[in-house]
């Protein structure tokens, strides 16, 4: 007989195919994400010199590259961590406060260390899109939003 830890149980198969199939959607989703926000950086930057127009593409597509996705994994952490916060609403509004807040200091910060010029034009994209996805995320993850709703 094996031992536990080298017993696999029948749904690690399917559990380590959603793994990379939500792996490859995170990748395209950020690749994308980077692309488009990089662009928009420099769109947003070229009335300035060619160096820091492109500047700021790099940084902020790079910005919106990763926090593809670490914004989900800090709310899961969030929502944990504010377990206790009742009414579920108030837990929803604390989550998405501190969610909103990662991503302005995050998008924020790095573009003022790399000397963006246009720094809430800049960003203003991805911070409203980055809020949208964090609603959306939240509702769905605290049951805020019944399943029949979510199932269409």
């Amino acid at each position: 007989p094996m031992a536990p830890s080298e017993q696999t149980t029948a749904a690690e198969p399917a559990l380590e195919s959603t793994n990379r199939k939500a792996t490859r959607r995170g990748l395209i989703a950020a690749v994308a994400g980077g692309l488009l926000q990089g662009l928009w950086a420099i769109y947003a930057n070229s009335e300035h010199s060619q160096a820091e127009y492109l500047r700021a593409g790099v940084v902020q597509g790079m910005n919106s590259f990763v926090m593809s996705f670490v914004i989900t994994f800090f709310m899961e952490w969030i929502v944990v961590l504010y377990d206790r916060i009742h009414p579920v609403v108030l837990r929803f509004a604390a989550a998405l406060a501190s969610a909103f807040l990662f991503m302005v200091t995050i998008h924020y910060g790095s573009n003022w260390i790399f000397g963006t010029p246009d720094i809430l034009e800049t960003i203003a994209p991805a911070i409203i899109i980055g809020t949208i996805y964090c609603s959306s995320y939240l509702l769905a993850r605290l049951g805020l939003v019944s399943r029949r709703a979510r199932k269409g």
